[in-house]
């Protein structure tokens, strides 16, 4: 119950966090390398508490996988942290986690996945449920901050897709096993 709590807080409160650091000079790349860099240390200390080795040894796919999933990764992160500066911290989180409509769409465009009867009714039912928020909002909403948690959404679309080349790559090293 706890990993699972602790983690629901710490990314509840990111919004307010990266909110708060920004009133205090902090730009959403800083926040982001602070934010990575100590993510990184736990992971790497975890990692080595469960008894596994961190290798840096892979195939030239997985590089190309690993480097993209960075890149989507830390663009989603950058976009979702400036959405929440230039916006309500509730409406980019909303319009971010839009992700697994764009999961659908793309995952159908390139990776040819079948989009189901089903499947289109929850996408209706969804993008009516975003456009009727929206329409209570519209007014004190802006279009800068909900571009970018959008643009985020599509990001983090990106590392869903292409994070299905990597499933056979363990979470604790770089390296297929």
């Amino acid at each position: 119950m706890i990993s699972i709590v602790i983690p629901a807080i710490i990314w509840g409160t990111v919004g307010i966090n990266v909110r708060l650091l920004s009133k205090q000079g902090l730009e959403p790349f800083t926040i982001n390398f602070f934010n990575m860099l100590i993510g990184s240390f736990f992971i790497y200390y975890f990692a080595r508490y469960k008894g596994r080795r961190v290798q840096f040894k892979h195939n030239a796919s997985v590089t190309k996988h690993l480097i993209l999933q960075g890149i989507f990764f830390g663009l989603t992160v950058i976009l979702l942290f400036f959405a929440f500066i230039y916006t309500s911290i509730s409406d980019a989180s909303f319009i971010q986690q839009t992700m697994p409509l764009w999961v659908m769409v793309l995952s159908a465009l390139f990776l040819k996945e079948k989009i189901t009867p089903r499947k289109i009714l929850a996408l209706l039912f969804a993008v009516t449920g975003v456009y009727l928020l929206f329409q209570v909002h519209i007014a004190s909403t802006s279009y800068t901050g909900d571009f970018l948690a959008l643009l985020s959404s599509f990001t983090f679309s990106g590392m869903i897709l292409n994070g299905r080349k990597l499933k056979d790559t363990s979470e604790y090293t770089t390296r297929s096993e």
